[in-house]
């Protein structure tokens, strides 16, 4: 589903197959979202709701009451996996927002008729009448060629459709588009400490807190572990923290399809296995698991990245693994 905002008609309408055309308020404000906030208690606190009103409202309710407490400055203040739309009255704009560290994607462009179209597809932009399809061909590459550079990152690969920026929102009005960024690192005070090793321990909490806010409530959990020091310290701690429950981490490891000894490639690894082994089997609450991907045709396996994310990746060559890793996974019960 892609919504069309028409500015000059002072109206909206959801592209869907039960397509409907709404007037966009002159007062009240109106919110869209596809939203998991993981600091729910705290936002609510933040607002001053009371726990008897807060058990029925719904996560769109509650980020229209945030809209209206702060502006755009809510942002600041949700966590989780997001974008947001919002109709702001007032100011009669759009405004299109994405959190700051989350693979979730909002794309938009302008028809030839001054209409603005959004949509976490592109494909349902692409379908809309008056979206230009011309190919950008140097973006294409980019994401063909792993060698080839393209600094404009939220160009797609086709010229009239961008995304929005993690971190940042935009505020549209007819044929205007502004960008503004609402998250930095810089902006946060360092907490001092009086060792190395307590700085240490704050990051650890920190980074546990955040591997356990995404692990499931129940059942055992999969990773993919890399020898990376990324999935191998989420997976690390995972396990520590599924142990205690007596549970399960499946780890899956893509392995390649000859042992390539004699190949050197500076700063590469070829084979992840051994260095993700040494790992897992410092805790026996894994469950290591390899992937040889040999069975696969790798056109296949990037067309199901299209059809999976609704646009092209970077460093496509690696679709093959990820095909196989999504449809073990699966099989697993995950």
């Amino acid at each position: 589903m892609a919504i069309l905002v028409d500015f000059s008609g002072n109206k909206f309408t959801q592209t869907s197959a039960n397509q409907s055309t709404q007037s966009l308020p002159e007062k009240n404000c109106i919110l869209g979202c596809h939203a998991r906030i993981d600091n729910l208690f705290e936002l609510k606190a933040k607002l001053g709701l009371n726990d008897s009103f807060t058990h029925s409202i719904t996560i769109q309710a509650l980020l229209l009451l945030a809209f209206e407490h702060w502006n755009v400055d809510m942002f600041r203040h949700i966590r989780g996996d997001w974008w947001i739309a919002v109709w702001d009255a007032r100011k009669q704009s759009v405004i299109l927002a994405i959190d700051p560290s989350s693979p979730t994607t909002l794309f938009y462009a302008w028809t030839t008729t001054g209409q603005l179209a959004f949509s976490a597809s592109l494909t349902d932009i692409l379908n809309i009448e008056g979206i230009s399809q011309e190919l950008h061909e140097a973006r294409i590459l980019s994401y063909l060629l792993q060698w080839i550079r393209y600094n404009d990152f939220l160009q797609t690969e086709y010229k009239a459709i961008r995304q929005i920026g993690s971190a940042t929102f935009n505020i549209f009005k007819p044929g205007k588009v502004q960008t503004e960024t609402y998250w930095q690192a810089t902006q946060f005070q360092i907490k001092q400490a009086n060792t190395s090793e307590e700085y240490i321990e704050e990051f650890l909490r920190r980074y546990r807190q955040a591997v356990v806010s995404r692990l499931p409530h129940t059942g055992n959990a999969a990773s993919m572990l890399s020898a990376g020091l990324d999935s191998g310290s989420v997976t690390a701690l995972a396990a520590s923290v599924l142990m205690k429950e007596n549970r399960e981490l499946c780890a899956y490891t893509h392995v390649p399809v000859q042992e390539a000894k004699n190949l050197y490639l500076p700063g590469k690894l070829v084979n992840e296995w051994p260095a993700a082994q040494q790992l897992a089997t410092m805790h026996p609450n894994i469950k290591h698991i390899a992937l040889e991907s040999d069975h696969l045709n790798p056109i296949r396996a990037m067309v199901f990245m299209l059809q999976a994310t609704g646009k092209m990746q970077a460093a496509t060559p690696n679709a093959t693994w990820i095909h196989h890793l999504y449809q073990t996974v699966k099989q697993d019960g995950f």
